[in-house]
């Protein structure tokens, strides 16, 4: 049925399910901060040395509009298949961002005389709490050395930055530094191939890899580096590239929001 809202998980339409579903809200809940403090030495109060934000919530509620409490009961069960594994969350008041997600509340039937009765789905991302971009923004630097600025758009403080570093020359590349903004990935003996791709990013989990040829390379980052390379958001960032042969890098990164 044509609703005001829609939400789609994985691209697939909560309304698109059965026509008898409407979609009535999107509630966003305020999202989990968690601030760390640190006393001060002689004046009161206390330092704020960290903000960090833990997960966020959507709240979708909708009605079956369906008499039969039988092919209700169906209707319902297919809601549930469809909200049990999570993944991409989407809606239309929120064109062009998407939202990690699993399922931490289904719906049930709590009257079958109640044919319209407002049902609820609470949808929470944990391992990546922001709303980010679709679509990543890039910036491309060739050669042995070189910069290029990146526009990351969010009101996150910081975005993490993913790069594709592939060797353009006939030798192979042993010293590589990656520079975004204060933060840095520096690697030696590397042993990218002429032609092959060291690959840097996060996977579902956002966890760290940086892999070349089907195998892991964290062991050639230096102790020297940086965490993550990170970007600001809202704001425009220089990212550089330092090799002993050419390569040709992409970095690449979404806006966060709230």
């Amino acid at each position: 049925m044509m609703t005001r809202y829609s939400v789609w998980l994985n691209k697939n339409g909560l309304s698109e399910i059965d026509p008898s579903i409407i979609v009535l809200d999107i509630a966003y809940n305020a999202p989990r901060m968690q601030t760390v403090t640190a006393a001060r030495a002689k004046m009161p109060g206390v330092m704020v040395t960290k903000r960090q934000m833990q997960y966020a919530s959507v709240t979708v509620t909708f009605e079956i509009h369906e008499t039969s409490v039988r092919r209700r009961q169906m209707v319902l069960q297919k809601i549930q298949q469809w909200a049990k594994k999570g993944g991409w969350l989407t809606t239309n008041d929120r064109p062009g961002q998407r939202l990690s997600v699993i399922c931490d509340s289904m719906p049930t039937v709590t009257s079958a005389l109640k044919w319209t009765e407002k049902m609820r789905l609470t949808f929470t991302a944990y391992e990546r709490p922001h709303w980010e971009d679709e679509y990543a923004q890039r910036a491309s630097v060739s050669g042995t050395s070189g910069n290029a600025s990146i526009y990351i758009g969010g009101v996150a403080d910081e975005a993490p930055v993913s790069v594709n570093v592939t060797n353009t020359s006939g030798a192979p590349v042993n010293s590589l530094t990656l520079t975004v903004g204060e933060t840095m990935f520096a690697f030696k003996n590397l042993a990218l191939q002429a032609g092959e791709v060291l690959e840097i990013g996060y996977d579902e989990h956002a966890n760290l890899y940086m892999r070349a040829g089907g195998e892991s390379r964290m062991d050639r980052r230096t102790g020297e580096s940086s965490d993550d390379l990170l970007a600001a958001c809202g704001a425009h960032t220089w990212c550089s590239v330092a090799a002993d042969n050419a390569v040709s890098a992409a970095f690449m990164a979404r806006g966060l929001y709230m």
